[in-house]
């Protein structure tokens, strides 16, 4: 954990979909799993099954889903280069420009 943070544990149902839609969906180390359809629960990401399974107090309990100041987040959320953080309903401003020329 770092500095100023807390374990993290969603209070309900509704706050954990919204954290792992904003998270584990775009993660790198959850495709695996969403790419099988959730149907193979060997390739999900040991650290949301932990994260559900285990009670906050366990010492299991995942170091990586923690809040700070800046909210809850996961401190091993890896970016999913098939699914880039993006809205679906905003028009592409820059298409064809690379990543790199749409920054500057």
């Amino acid at each position: 954990m770092t500095t100023g943070s807390t374990p993290y544990r969603p209070s309900n149902g509704t706050e954990g979909e919204s954290f792992y839609a904003q998270w584990c969906q775009r993660c790198e180390r959850e495709r695996a799993y969403r790419e099988s359809g959730y149907d193979d629960p060997d390739l999900a990401c040991p650290i949301v099954t932990s994260a559900m399974a285990l009670k906050i107090t366990n010492p299991d309990y995942p170091r990586e889903w923690i809040k700070d100041a800046d909210g809850p987040h996961c401190s091993a959320f890896t970016t999913d280069p098939l699914n880039p953080t993006r809205c679906d309903r905003t028009a592409d401003m820059f298409a064809g420009a690379t990543e790199k020329e749409s920054a500057s």
